[in-house]
């Protein structure tokens, strides 16, 4: 069982969003949000402390790792349009963090989440996901994809693949002239 925050990484967001209203004296967007703490795996659920099963502000899922022979893996595909980037990040780690990868490859993005991503309506965004069992397993769409610090460099020259997406996604755009 893997036990994780139900925000954006660890809360962090929401509580930098929940300053800025309280800032400017404006009801909080996400009431009762802070820094939560790190994932955690239990073997079972009946290991997980029950003061984290009571809480509203995480999840409690089945932990389904990739298990390649130097550690555990995720995949995580970033696309926009029709250009995209997918790589597996390999950490010692069962909970894969980019911060704590000991290296990364490009891999296929699996047919599986190709329709999936179409079902959901994406254009834009960022799918995490594993193979398990030999099959693909999504762990999170994110629409409005950020990128750790660590990885900044590897992604500089990735951008500009993305942004051509975006140019591409402008051009099916088309708006009347009312002049």
């Amino acid at each position: 069982m893997i036990v994780k925050s139900n925000l954006n990484h660890h809360g962090l967001p929401e509580a930098r969003f929940n300053l800025r209203a309280a800032r400017h004296g404006r009801e909080m967007p996400f009431p009762g949000a802070g820094e939560m703490p790190r994932y955690e795996v239990f073997a079972a659920r009946g290991d997980v402390p029950s003061d984290l099963l009571e809480r509203p502000d995480l999840v409690v899922e089945k932990f389904i790792p990739e298990i390649v022979a130097d550690g555990f893996g995720t995949r995580i595909w970033v696309f926009c349009g029709t250009r995209e980037r997918c790589a597996r990040y390999v950490s010692p780690n069962a909970v894969v963090k980019a911060s704590e990868t000991t290296r990364r490859e490009p891999v296929p993005v699996p047919d599986e989440m190709r329709l999936l991503r179409q079902k959901l309506g994406f254009d834009y965004g960022k799918f995490d996901f594993v193979i398990h069992q030999g099959q693909p397993v999504l762990l999170d769409a994110n629409p409005t994809p950020g990128r750790p610090k660590s990885v900044r460099s590897m992604l500089v020259e990735a951008a500009a693949n993305l942004a051509d997406g975006f140019e591409g996604m402008m051009g099916r755009c088309v708006v009347p002239w009312r002049g």
